[in-house]
């Protein structure tokens, strides 16, 4: 072989090694980029899917009048994608479940949202929830400047009567007040085997804000049998997470109307409440019908009782 050849093929073999040292750096660079844009990616997706949850979780606490849940899980998670949260929930009446439409959130590395699942229907001046048509009770705001034409039901209703006359059935019943009353108030007015299940805080203004996506501000007392403790934890969790943002409508903020709320009630003794849902066998709300106290009464959910489930009380 000529000293040109060998010159020629030590050449070659150089640049060989060059091209294979650059892919190896090239590829060794991508795979570098790839996981670190896998875990900023990840933890991004994370922080989205940690606020998600915090908003669901003060959601199902404060603005889910008389709903329960089952679950709340994550489905349809990948990289780069994201996933949702689903929680699956039900009212319990007098021991009796209903079932109630799901709640989803959806996440990215970059957004979280809480998916449209408290929409409602209305008919006349009843609203429905819109994947179970179940009946919503409803709270009336007496401040409200009513205007015609709207499409919430802006016409109070007194439906306690026509529940009262029911045989054989459980039900819930949404109470507005003429005048806001504090719990122990409340619960001296309830007829014994009628139970205050969810109370409402009311709304300060006189925006009409009423039934909207049934997200009503309010406190669920039966669902660990901790009144003080689980009111507690609800004013705890909105100091905790200052910037979360639980929506507006109508220029109402619910984020800013908790936080008012709990600054002026930090504990439930003196806490004031514009409303309260209650439940129990149809015929024990007869003592409520024509009760000076009461401003409206909304009639929602109710269920045939059957021999082999007892009424809780």
């Amino acid at each position: 072989m000529s000293e040109d050849q060998e010159f020629a093929r030590l050449a070659r073999n150089i640049k060989i090694k060059k091209w294979l040292l650059t892919f190896v750096m090239v590829f060794c660079t991508i795979i570098l980029v790839a996981l670190f844009a896998y875990k900023i990616d990840a933890a991004l997706t994370r922080r989205q899917h940690d606020r998600l949850d915090r908003r669901m979780q003060i959601e199902y606490q404060l603005m889910s009048p008389n709903i329960e849940i089952s679950d709340r899980y994550i489905s349809e998670a990948g990289a780069f994608a994201g996933g949702k949260l689903i929680s699956h929930r039900y009212k319990e009446i007098d021991g009796y479940r209903i079932p109630w439409s799901p709640q989803e959130g959806k996440y990215t590395f970059w957004s979280e949202e809480i998916l449209m699942g408290d929409m409602i229907d209305f008919a006349g001046d009843q609203a429905y929830d819109r994947q179970t048509q179940t009946k919503i009770p409803i709270f009336y705001n007496k401040y409200a400047k009513l205007k015609p034409g709207r499409i919430f039901p802006v016409k109070k209703v007194n439906e306690i009567g026509q529940v009262a006359k029911m045989k054989g059935y459980v039900a819930e019943v949404a109470l507005t007040f003429k005048e806001p009353l504090t719990y122990e108030e409340i619960n001296r007015k309830l007829p014994d085997k009628i139970k205050g299940n969810w109370y409402w805080f009311g709304m300060g203004t006189s925006k009409e804000l009423c039934a909207y996506n049934n997200q009503y501000l309010g406190f669920q007392v039966n669902r660990h049998n901790r009144l003080k403790g689980d009111y507690r934890d609800g004013v705890e969790m909105i100091k905790s997470n200052p910037k979360v943002n639980l929506g507006e409508f109508n220029s109402f903020s619910y984020s800013d109307y908790l936080k008012n709320y709990f600054k002026k009630y930090p504990t439930i003794d003196k806490a004031k409440f514009a409303g309260v849902i209650i439940t129990g066998k149809s015929e024990n709300f007869a003592p409520l019908v024509g009760a000076s106290w009461i401003y409206a009464s909304s009639v929602g959910a109710t269920i045939k009782t059957v021999p082999y489930i007892e009424p809780k009380y």
